[in-house]
């Protein structure tokens, strides 16, 4: 079937390339100047496989299903691994679960509610965070199934995350991502079969907090 494609570098000049098909099972790929050449076949998943994404380091990859399975493999065996890969550091964040997204999900949805998510980092001068490839993004984005963009401080981890949301697509939103440098975001609609470009407009983090705050306060009354 078809299928989409990820990559990630190794040493001696090697690229590594995921293809993720349309079944429960990818193929690991390495590229030079001759070509590819198949390195590893990956299998575990109970479902179509819906997210790739590259550890920093190119030896690991991350990948989820639509049965919201969250799975590991060692890219040169193709073998899964169940050790303890909390501290790994990750080149993007595009499953829609795991702990670092787990607070994206607004009230009353539910695991199909939103169909794509991406993290981008900071800038290298004058920001906190190192950016992405070092596992600390800044930013997530997602899109949603009733037509909004949203945009939290990454990680997501608390409940009720706060969240900039817009509006623009007219049916759900079937993918975004982040622009290279991190100061844009393309969104792709369903039904209104348009893309769109987002600027980012950075705002200071506390009035996202006092959003919360506000959000928090009202629950309670």
């Amino acid at each position: 079937g078809g299928g989409e494609r990820g990559g990630g570098e190794r040493g001696g000049g090697e690229r590594g390339g995921a293809m993720k098909r349309k079944d429960q099972n990818w193929n690991q790929y390495g590229s030079n100047i001759e070509g590819y050449r198949k390195i590893s076949r990956c299998t575990g998943h109970s479902s179509v496989i819906r997210s790739i994404d590259w550890s920093a380091d190119s030896t690991t990859v991350m990948t989820s299903d639509q049965a919201y399975e969250l799975l590991y493999f060692d890219v040169m065996t193709g073998r899964q691994q169940s050790g303890n890969l909390r501290d790994m550091k990750w080149t993007s964040w595009t499953s829609p679960v795991g702990f670092p997204v787990m607070g994206m999900w607004f009230d009353g949805s539910d695991g199909t509610d939103i169909n794509s998510c991406d993290c981008s980092g900071g800038d290298s001068e004058g920001d906190d965070n190192e950016g992405v490839g070092t596992g600390t993004p800044a930013y997530l984005v997602a899109a949603d199934d009733v037509g909004k963009i949203r945009l939290f401080n990454y990680p997501v981890v608390v409940q009720h995350a706060p969240a900039q949301v817009y509006g623009g697509h007219c049916s759900h939103v079937m993918g975004c991502r982040w622009g290279s440098d991190g100061s844009y975001v393309i969104s792709v609609g369903g039904k209104d079969r348009c893309v769109f470009h987002w600027r980012v407009v950075r705002r200071n983090t506390t009035t996202m907090m006092g959003v919360a705050a506000a959000k928090k306060g009202r629950e309670s009354e």
